[in-house]
């Protein structure tokens, strides 16, 4: 997290699917647990019924809004991901699922650019979980998976199509932007 002080700003309010929104999804060992400490400090659920939703698997998820207004995901996989995380956290990982405008278009920046691996064909279809967990209708999705070079951070791509999605035009220092940061032997 980054605060600045002294100068303009707008805050940002990004939705799910608009390109540009940034999601921080949070793996956990409880999400009814976590759920419930964030509801009792009074942080908004954006999950449709405020509970978590079962999704595809054995996966139970539900969208929360940080105070600059971004969602976060809180998933509950089984079985959990390999963690270093102790025992007693109910915490065990991260990472971070983008909406894009183009994947394809997105591929050709990160994989054919920066040296990024793609995982999987991305095709659009109907994503009836999506739809339970942010409440979005309608329209069809295309996921797939950017993993940085050397494996240490992943990200979700998703693009809608079909949707209401608005381009976030946000600049850095406005509350709810989001950046990301590669760090590079040569620029």
């Amino acid at each position: 997290p980054i605060e600045f002080a002294a100068i303009h700003q707008r805050p940002a309010r990004p939705r799910i699917q608009d390109p540009g929104a940034i999601t921080l999804v949070i793996f956990v060992r409880d999400v009814n647990a976590l759920l419930a400490k964030a509801t009792q400090a009074g942080v908004p659920v954006l999950t449709p019924g405020g509970k978590p939703v079962a999704l595809a698997g054995r996966t139970r998820a539900v969208l929360i809004e940080d105070p600059d207004g971004r969602p976060v995901e809180l998933r509950q996989v089984e079985p959990l991901p390999e963690t270093t995380a102790p025992a007693g956290s109910n915490v065990v990982g991260s990472r971070l699922s983008m909406t894009v405008a183009n994947t394809d278009r997105t591929m050709q920046l990160y994989r054919d650019r920066f040296g990024f691996r793609f995982e999987g064909e991305p095709g659009f279809t109907a994503d009836a979980d999506l739809q339970a967990l942010a409440g979005v209708k309608g329209g069809q999705v295309r996921h797939s998976i950017m993993v940085a070079p050397g494996g240490r951070m992943t990200f979700e791509l998703r693009e809608f199509k079909g949707f209401d999605g608005t381009p976030l035009r946000s600049r850095i220092q406005d509350p709810g932007s989001a950046r990301i940061q590669l760090r590079v032997r040569g620029i």
